[in-house]
């Protein structure tokens, strides 16, 4: 939503997504989501429930008044949840062990821990930069060893997150890409654009970080025209595609006056943007 100091605390809006990626006193790894709908909001929160204790970071779920005040049908949610606590130390591996390092430096980055209440599973944990064991320590190579490992989180959750799919067919007139709650309005616009011979798909970005930068260049790389659209003035994911793949959108479907889109405003302003790209190219 819009920040409160703007006078629009109670509307919708995606205007911090810099924000959630990046607000910290010093640079760490973390995951940030945005669901698009209902059904994701449910089975997205436990699959990032699950990723935050697998890896011990910060996760980040992003959703707006939009997702959160409309009315859906939805099939019934699953009540067969996996619940995945991560590397977990047993008792007996507590026991055998005379120096239980709770930030264990590993190959992958993370430390298998102790639950609270385990025998032998103390530690100490605190806000500054610290040893193996906990400790705090100032050293230059316990620092770097210790943020290197953080970082290394992040190289296996890219490779287990599942990113979603092009919704559409492969060759279209128009690729729309977002994340978050448009997605509702631009299923609706592309049946709309559907009527009047306008073919498209659409590519959406469920998670922000880690980042689909090999399937979103894959996407753009396919599209005849690719459009972004989301709830903000300066277009935030496109300038996120361009820092993660190089590649820069020119087209952009932009709303910002704390209401979500309408089916309408995106076909409309759709259909706009393919005529004009259409008489650039005539031109050149």
């Amino acid at each position: 939503r819009p920040g409160p100091a703007t006078g629009m605390a109670t509307h919708s809006g995606q205007g911090d997504l810099r924000f959630m990626l990046h607000a910290s006193t010093d640079e760490f790894p973390r995951i940030v989501v945005a669901p698009c709908d209902v059904s994701e909001c449910y089975y997205t929160t436990i699959d990032v429930f699950n990723l935050a204790e697998k890896y011990q970071l910060p996760a980040i779920i992003m959703t707006d008044k939009f997702l959160g005040e409309s009315f859906h049908s939805v099939e019934e949610f699953s009540s067969h949840a996996r619940i995945e606590r991560g590397a977990l130390l047993s008792d007996d591996e507590i026991a055998n062990t005379s120096d239980y390092r709770r930030y264990k430096i590993t190959e992958s980055g993370v430390s298998p821990r102790a639950l609270p209440g385990q025998k032998g599973g103390e530690y100490t944990a605190s806000s500054y930069e610290h040893t193996e064991e906990g400790m705090e320590c100032e050293l230059e190579s316990v620092r770097v060893a210790m943020h290197d490992k953080r970082f290394r989180k992040m190289e296996s959750l890219s490779r287990e997150v599942v990113h979603p799919s092009l919704v559409g067919d492969a060759n279209t007139d128009i690729t729309f890409i977002s994340w978050g709650s448009p997605k509702g309005p631009i299923k609706d616009a592309m049946a709309l654009l559907k009527k009047a011979g306008v073919s498209s798909n659409y590519y959406q970005v469920l998670y922000l970080s880690p980042f689909p930068n090999k399937q979103i260049a894959d996407v753009i790389a396919s599209a005849k025209l690719s459009v972004v659209v989301e709830n903000n003035k300066t277009s935030l994911l496109s300038g996120l595609i361009r820092e993660q793949t190089g590649l820069a959108i020119e087209h952009h479907i932009l709303k910002y006056d704390g209401r979500p889109f309408w089916p309408e405003e995106i076909a409309h302003q759709a259909a706009k943007i393919m005529q004009q790209h259409k008489a650039a190219k005539t031109v050149r």
